[in-house]
């Protein structure tokens, strides 16, 4: 069972070194086997939990909740009805500490954990007191000064995944909409950009805008700014795409399959449900001396007539892609086949030469097509006539864009 192994591969400092500079071995409490539907004599040895418990914040048992979630499978066909009432699930013990009643004993999920934290819970428990969700701007001052004292403790992995976590509470909390909107949903490396980024502050509480920047040096405005309750602040800026900024596409996809596996060099990217954003924007916010830091992803906006105010995400986008309409073609004898590729541009006044590279057996007509668009998004067919050998053999066609004495071979496929 892999789950044994990875046990105690986790805790094991030779194991996996490429991903030590990272993270740290790690041993896990305990290892459980969630066993279904054991006979009665079974379960009595087997710690239970009720999965069927209702929340009343929420209005739903989480049974529902996991309903909804396996429900969310849409191309697998996984629909799930809801089941309510008690719902007990039944775990096994394999390794480790085992516990006597409860799955979490004697495992310390508090700040205890972390070294320098002795004020901290006090701090959160206070705010919990004081909270009111009529007015939840009041506990804004508390939230930052617990966001100051998060700041003392420094290389800690939870102390900076609570402090992302903080800053989003507190622009919940001030009702502080901050947004970065490109005026189009993509652009190819050499363009220029233009970005609105819009603040608006819907409480009393007293906030400065410092600083508007775009990651990588790309744009820097240094500011001194009011943000008056419910009274919008917007910065314009254009920043320039390097000629060598990285295309936008799944991390998974950028290097060639290792067969059945696809690879993946940069480990901190690994179990992302999605990239990052192509560009992001930084809103420095001062609350009296506490400096506060907003990262934000650059989008698109748009109306759509019947479903509103939509968004997108900005994409780095090849200047022109080549897409091959049938990806799959099958020649009987020497008989001569059309084979139809379509070009688009995004981006304006492009222009170069596109090739179907085969090989010296099967003959392309014509060998290249010079393309030229004036238009961004504007797309060409181009149609290749394929002469195969008077033998059995196949071919790999593959595209070559040319502009600028630069070469590039990139699809699209958009899929949703």
């Amino acid at each position: 069972m892999l789950a044994k192994e990875a046990f105690y591969a986790a805790a094991d400092p030779n194991k996996f070194k490429e991903q030590l500079q990272f993270v740290k071995p790690w041993q896990t409490k305990r290892l459980f086997w969630n066993k279904w539907r054991p006979t009665e004599e079974e379960a009595r040895g087997l710690i239970s939990i009720n999965v069927g418990e209702y929340n009343p914040l929420l209005a739903k048992s989480y049974s529902e909740i996991a309903a909804e979630s396996r429900s969310m499978h849409k191309s697998q066909g996984f629909g799930a009805t809801g089941r309510r009432g008690t719902i007990p699930e039944y775990f096994e013990f394999y390794l480790g500490d085992k516990p006597e009643s409860d799955l979490f004993e004697n495992i310390d999920l508090s700040w205890n954990r972390v070294d320098g934290s002795s004020q901290i819970q006090k701090n959160i428990n206070e705010i919990l007191k004081a909270f009111n969700p009529q007015v939840p701007s009041k506990s804004v001052p508390q939230l930052v000064s617990l966001f100051n004292a998060l700041n003392s403790i420094k290389d800690n992995y939870w102390v900076e995944l609570k402090k992302k976590e903080l800053l989003k509470i507190i622009q919940s909390c001030a009702g502080l909409w901050i947004e970065a909107i490109a005026d189009d949903y993509s652009a190819s490396p050499g363009n220029v950009v233009n970005i609105n980024t819009t603040l608006v502050n819907r409480s009393d509480i007293n906030f400065t805008l410092e600083e508007i920047s775009v990651e990588n040096n790309l744009s820097d405005s240094t500011l001194n700014l009011n943000i008056e309750n419910n009274n919008p602040i917007s910065i314009s800026s254009k920043i320039a795409i390097p000629n060598d900024y990285p295309i936008s596409q799944p991390y998974w996809l950028s290097e060639i399959n290792n067969g059945s596996l696809f690879e993946v060099n940069d480990q901190k990217l690994i179990g992302l449900p999605e990239n990052h954003a192509s560009i992001s924007v930084t809103a420095k916010i001062k609350n009296g001396n506490s400096e506060l830091e907003f990262n934000i992803p650059l989008l698109y906006r748009w109306n759509d007539r019947v479903k509103g105010e939509l968004y997108r995400s900005f994409e780095i986008r090849p200047a022109v892609v080549a897409s091959i309409d049938k990806k799959v073609s099958i020649f009987s004898g020497n008989k001569e086949k059309e084979i139809k590729v379509k070009l688009k541009s995004n981006t304006e006044n492009v222009s170069g030469i596109y090739r179907l590279n085969g090989n010296s057996k099967w003959k392309v007509t014509p060998a290249e097509v010079n393309f030229s668009f004036t238009n961004k998004y504007e797309e060409k067919n181009i149609i290749f006539k394929i002469n195969p050998p008077n033998m059995v053999d196949e071919v790999y066609l593959s595209s070559e864009i040319l502009i600028n004495n630069k070469k590039s071979n990139n699809d699209l496929v958009e899929i949703s």
